[in-house]
C-alpha cells in the first residue's frame, strides 16, 4: 500500500513528508518528482500523512491524506 505525490515548478526547492507531524521524509526535490510514501505494516489506528514541498521563490503548497487501518496491512 503506497501513497504517490507528483509536484512540478519551475524552481523546486525543499520537501518535507510527515506521518501524525512527525517529519518521517524530507530533502531536495526537482520538478517533475514523484513521492512514493509506503503505508504497508501499519497497526491499526488513524495516520495523517502530509506532504509540503516550496520553491525558490518562497512558495509553499501542502497535500494531505487521511490512512486509516483495520487490523494489520
Amino acid at each position: 500500500h503506497y501513497i504517490y505525490w507528483n509536484a512540478t515548478d519551475d524552481n523546486p526547492s525543499n520537501y518535507t513528508v510527515t506521518r501524525n507531524n512527525d517529519i518521517i521524509d524530507e530533502g531536495i526535490w526537482f520538478s517533475g518528482s514523484l513521492f512514493i510514501i509506503d503505508v504497508s505494516g501499519l497497526f491499526e489506528g488513524e495516520y495523517l500523512y502530509t506532504i509540503e514541498v516550496g520553491d525558490l521563490d518562497g512558495n509553499i503548497t501542502f497535500d494531505s491524506v487521511h490512512v486509516f487501518v483495520s487490523g494489520f496491512i
